[in-house]
Order: structure tokens, then sequence, then C-alpha cells
């Protein structure tokens, strides 16, 4: 998996903002479960189905109002239903399972702004690096590294009161896109990185505050990718054409529980 120079840069910036910052942090933690779906504009189309457990962990300093640092950190992990076709002519119809493992670290800033009646608006910023694995069979895997910004607004109703509800949405776009096919492990002699094509998707969710420190947050994130370059490949020596990662969509839909420690 490969991290950027300058996102080590920036993760240190805002690790040192977060450690620095007067104001107290506020920890949770969360659980939930999410609709998993990948497809590719392939002939036939590859689509995965299937629900995945997710693991949160949020850290944000404690303030009412003015510029507020934050990290999110997720895990999920599990098999969703695999339908599409063979790799290889011929080509036919193919159903199994897919398993994926992976996580998703994202720095924000807020801009919060505290309202009459309690209610807060804040501008939502973030910058983040997505990983995960896709096992496709015991010999068949990629590995995708995608580097993101995220750009929103959240209101939050009632916020210096017990209760109170969260409305969110935003623009999510993946400025560094990175896919390993290992393609050595199923026959070809070279293992060219692939570069899906960048694209804007959108991400929001909406919660309830049942209690000053449980959320209940139901959301739907994902990507958009373009076709990748086409690169040429070789088996045994002899070229067989060019590979390339097709135009391919991810979008999750989730429900998560979060408790926070002050």
């Amino acid at each position: 998996m490969i991290i950027t120079r300058q996102f080590r840069r920036g993760a240190l910036a805002w690790a040192f903002a977060l450690v620095a910052a007067p104001a107290s942090a506020q920890l949770s933690f969360g659980v939930g479960i999410e609709h998993f779906a990948w497809t590719e504009d392939t002939s036939p189309s590859v689509r995965e189905r299937g629900f995945l457990p997710s693991f949160w962990v949020q850290l944000h300093q404690e303030k009412p109002s003015g510029w507020i640092a934050g990290y999110q950190l997720k895990f999920f992990v599990g098999d969703v239903t695999y339908r599409g076709s063979t790799l290889f002519p011929p080509v036919v119809p193919v159903e199994s399972t897919t398993h994926y493992t992976g996580m998703s670290n994202e720095l924000q800033a807020r801009y919060r702004d505290l309202r009459a009646s309690g209610n807060r608006i804040a501008l939502v910023t973030g910058v983040g690096l997505d990983v995960w694995r896709r096992e496709l069979s015991a010999f068949q895997k990629e590995d995708f590294t995608i580097g993101f910004a995220r750009l929103g607004l959240e209101l939050e109703f009632g916020a210096e009161s017990e209760r109170g509800w969260i409305l969110a949405a935003g623009l999510k776009y993946p400025f560094y896109t990175d896919e390993n096919a290992y393609l050595t492990d199923i026959g070809f002699d070279q293992n060219p990185r692939l570069r899906p094509g960048k694209k804007f998707t959108y991400s929001a969710h909406a919660g309830y505050r049942p209690s000053r420190d449980m959320r209940i947050i139901v959301y739907t994130d994902g990507y958009r990718f373009g076709e990748s370059p086409a690169v040429p490949v070789s088996i045994g020596g002899a070229p067989v054409g060019a590979v390339f990662q097709p135009a391919s969509t991810m979008r999750v839909f989730g429900i998560r529980l979060e408790h926070n420690f002050r």
C-alpha cells in the first residue's frame, strides 16, 4: 500500500493540531452494518453486493464554535456475492464470493457556527486515505489505495440540548488512485499499476442523538472511478493486448451506533 509523501506531511500537521490544541478532545467508538455495492462497466457487467460489519473510531476537539480538528477511522471486513464473468476467453457468466478487508482514514477541519436556538451549522473539509483488498479467489486479488478530499455542510439541531438531529451532505473527490492487481500471480509477465479515473461523488448522513453521549447515524458514501489507461502486457513473452480497470462504482449505505467518551 502506498502513502504519498504529501499525505504523510499533511497527517503530521493535523496530528500536531489535535495534540497541541488547547480545547479538550472527545473520543467516540462505533459499530455498524453497511450494504456494500461494487459495479464495473463491463459486458457482462460485474456486480458485487452484500452486507459488511464496520467499526469506527473518532477523535475531535470539543468546542462549541470556530475551527475544530478531527480524525475518523473506519475498518470493514467480510464477504459479498460476486456476479460477473471469467477473465479469459471464452467469457462465461460466473457467480462466486469476494472477500473485502479495508480501512478508511480521514482528517477533518470544521468551521462551526452556533446559531440562534442552539442550532449549529458547520463547514466540513477533509482529506483522507482509503485502502482495501478485494480477493476474488485464492489466486486473484486487488489492492486499492485512494487519496480523497471532501467538502460539505453539517446541520446540528438542538446542539446544546440532550437530544437532537443531525443532517449532512457533501462532495468527495479521489485525487490519487492506485490499483495493484497482482497480475503476475495469474500468469502475466508484468504487473503494471493501474490508475482508475477520478470522478466526483456524493456523501451524506443523518443522525439522531437520544442522549448527550449516544448517536445513531445512517449514511451513504462511496466512489465513482473512470476507466483506467490501458497498459500492454504479455504472457510467456507473447503480447496479449492490454489490461485496464473498467469504469467502476462503489456505494455503501449503512447504519452505526456511536458512544462518546468525554
